[in-house]
């Protein structure tokens, strides 16, 4: 555990010596420590957002950016075409297409927890994301 601690602690160090910080850009360090979450780290609701098929998302606003607070759960790719649904584990590790599937395969845990999705399918140009996100 001791060792573990000295790595962590030369993480943090490498990242001050190379000018990292984890001050929100614009904002000035607080001389206080800060104890919870204060205004400006609170997720701050934002528009939703829809995808191909329809399935709209909650976003959340956390600093400047804008994240999706539900994981992705669309069928088809931003131009429309269906991305194939993986079968087997074979089809998701052999096949260098882009693929899809639910957890364990079970749809019905797909629209409760999305999609998961292969690398060709998230590298893909048609577009995995809603237009204007990535």
């Amino acid at each position: 555990m001791h060792l573990a601690r000295k790595a962590i602690a030369l993480v943090f160090s490498a990242f001050r010596f190379l000018g990292f910080s984890s001050a929100t850009p614009g904002m000035k360090p607080s001389a206080e420590p800060s104890v919870g979450a204060n205004a400006v780290d609170r997720p701050k609701p934002s528009a939703d957002v829809t995808d191909i098929d329809g399935n709209v998302y909650k976003t959340v606003q956390i600093g400047r950016q804008v994240w999706m607070a539900e994981n992705l759960r669309t069928t088809r790719y931003r131009n429309g075409e269906e991305i194939p649904y993986a079968r087997t584990y074979g089809a998701w590790t052999t096949e260098e297409v882009g693929m899809r599937c639910a957890y364990e395969h079970d749809d019905a845990l797909a629209d409760r927890y999305g999609q998961l999705y292969n690398f060709y399918a998230v590298r893909d140009e048609r577009g995995l994301c809603p237009s204007g996100w990535h």
